[in-house]
């Protein structure tokens, strides 16, 4: 019930619909979600009083020294590291979900989080990022990310089922493709130039809910880097290495936030599914 009030509406609408409207209206979704994960990230890590260093920045628009334009959803400075954060909201077509449509459903993948003959999306823009400032060819408006050695790039999926066994290496796959001549160093960590490169961590919107307050108690990098280490391979969900690992398993709490936001829709739910009648 919960999964149909968050995206249910939009479905529904999008059964009147021509192909121009759906396409605007899963752009307009998309960058609704965007905008609720850079609001989540900026809850865990408030805004800074004025003159004091933010390690947070979000729907960051620049160029390159060589003119190229690019943006990035949010970004996440620990000085000599820097996380990326890539956003997407996209679900692959049910029909291709099956055994027999493997082919289709890969080029599908493709075509929203890897590179395709119709644009680079998801692992292959956090590549190009990543390769950006790893040549030195961008290091932040205010030069911000000069001292940077590693990157730990980060993909976030509204998708919950993209958290299964096998898309991570996917993405990890498809990122390798992108970034192009580099030195392998670990099954999960590229050199590009002088900078260490944390090949995407796959991190669905509900474990974006769950660092929120759970942050408070480890550092984002810290564990963005232990699951890397106990995960080269990217088969075990970020999910499941947070609810059996010894270290963070007791050390996880549900969004205060959310669960406030929460309880209007589910209440307007349940009067409507559960409410007696006039009669009764």
């Amino acid at each position: 019930m919960i999964d149909k009030i968050a995206i249910g509406p939009l479905f529904h609408v999008l059964k009147v619909c021509d192909r121009q409207e759906a396409n605007a209206l899963f752009a307009a979704f998309g960058n609704a979600f965007e905008r609720y994960i850079q609001d989540t990230l900026r809850r865990a890590f408030p805004k800074t009083t004025a003159g004091l260093f933010d390690p947070l920045a979000c729907g960051l628009k620049s160029e390159s020294h060589s003119g190229e334009q690019f943006e990035i959803d949010a970004c996440l400075s620990y000085v000599t590291d820097l996380i990326l954060f890539e956003i997407k909201a996209t679900w692959p077509r049910e029909a291709e979900l099956t055994p027999e449509n493997a082919q289709s459903l890969l080029q599908s993948l493709r075509r929203q989080y890897g590179i395709s003959e119709e644009a680079d999306k998801g692992a292959a823009q956090l590549a190009r990022l990543a390769t950006l400032i790893a040549g030195r060819r961008w290091i932040g408006q205010m030069q911000e990310f000069r001292n940077i050695n590693r990157i730990v790039t980060v993909l976030v999926v509204h998708d919950v089922l993209l958290s299964a066994p096998g898309f991570g290496g996917f993405v990890a796959a498809e990122f390798d493709r992108a970034l192009g001549p580099c030195q392998k160093l670990t099954p999960c960590e590229r050199l590009k130039g002088a900078v260490n490169v944390v090949v995407p961590i796959v991190l669905t919107v509900e474990d974006i809910e769950v660092l929120e307050v759970s942050i408070e108690h480890f550092s984002m990098r810290e564990v963005l880097l232990d699951y890397s280490d106990a995960c080269p391979d990217r088969m075990t969900s970020f999910h499941t290495f947070l609810a059996t690992s010894v270290k963070y398993s007791r050390q996880i709490y549900a969004s205060r936030h959310l669960a406030s936001q929460a309880m209007e829709p589910v209440q307007v739910a349940m009067d409507r599914l559960f409410a007696k009648s006039a009669v009764d």
